[in-house]
């Protein structure tokens, strides 16, 4: 099989990962683009060109033409993922995913709306969810609907901010490149038996602005981990009836919420920021009659952090 799809491309981006990682053959290919479902638009945000320069049609043709007529190509000579970083603009290849020489560097959530490499003193921040926070009408989530091929677009998440819970780290000395799955384990407690909880990866420049990067998401009640059916480079959650708990009021619970893959150069002087919320107001139903108080618990033993992977040093 030959695997298409787009950091943008809804949850399909994962869904295409799952395929190439269990798919038992050694000639099954993977590329990812900044793209949105179907390849329409280029999303990377400091790309000015929005149609795409990657020809799917043509590259199709040559993958029938190897596989079915078997034509000597250099198809099977190349490696088998092709990926685009963001903001560095620029094509790479591996033979596996993740890619090689990527390692786990966690940031933790710390006083202030600080996001930091080590583990700040116990503490809390209380949030009260704001239930009219939302990505937009142009987000990764409309994507499969989208007719005109509108290009996504998250305008002013700045502005959007202001509604969430957001920890930002110092800005940066050097380039750092994230590519692979980022994954958030937060310790909270909340005001009601079950919570949606969505965190946006995000990217703030020295004059402020933030561009959005990825996001996860994870329902309470569903917390619980469990061995995958399958391979997967992410946590995996069984979504069963047997395996729902309830949250309870005073309790302090783990979450692991899986951000969707990504791979986005941040650059010198900027900083990483880590918004939590609530509710996605413009595309996911609430799942509690009145918006929850959540108690996010930061350091000692509650070390909330993120988990980034990091390209080399």
């Amino acid at each position: 099989a030959y695997l298409f799809t787009g950091w943008f491309d809804a949850s399909f981006v994962l869904s295409e990962i799952h395929l190439f990682l269990n798919l038992d053959d050694p000639r099954t290919k993977l590329t990812i683009g900044p793209w949105d479902h179907g390849m329409y638009n280029n999303i990377s945000p400091f790309s000015a060109r929005r149609r795409p320069r990657f020809d799917s049609d043509a590259e199709s043709v040559r993958f029938f033409d190897r596989r079915l007529l078997g034509l000597p190509n250099g198809l099977d000579e190349e490696p088998r993922v092709h990926y685009f970083t963001m903001g560095e603009e620029r094509w790479k290849a591996a033979d596996t995913w993740p890619p090689p020489g990527a390692t786990d560097r966690p940031l933790y959530l710390g006083a202030e709306g600080a996001l930091l490499g080590e583990v700040a003193e116990d503490d809390v921040d209380v949030y009260p969810v704001d239930p009219t926070a939302g990505t937009g009408d142009r987000s990764r989530w409309v994507s499969l609907v989208n007719l005109e091929h509108t290009p996504i677009e998250y305008e002013d998440r700045a502005t959007a901010d202001q509604l969430l819970l957001c920890y930002d780290s110092p800005p940066l000395e050097a380039d750092r490149e994230v590519t692979g799955h980022p994954r958030l384990i937060l310790h909270m407690e909340s005001s009601a038996p079950d919570a949606g909880v969505f965190v946006y990866l995000e990217d703030v420049d020295p004059e402020g602005r933030v561009e959005y990067v990825t996001e996860g998401m994870l329902r309470a009640l569903h917390r619980k981990p469990a061995a995958p059916p399958y391979r997967s480079p992410v946590p995996y959650h069984s979504f069963t009836r047997a395996d729902g708990a309830p949250l309870v009021p005073g309790e302090v619970v783990a979450l692991e919420i899986a951000l969707y893959p990504t791979s986005y150069l941040f650059k010198a002087g900027h900083s990483i920021r880590v918004a939590i919320a609530g509710a996605d107001a413009d595309h996911f139903a609430p799942v509690t009659p009145e918006p929850p108080t959540f108690r996010v618990h930061r350091g000692g033993g509650f070390p909330s952090r993120i988990i980034l992977p990091v390209m080399g040093r």
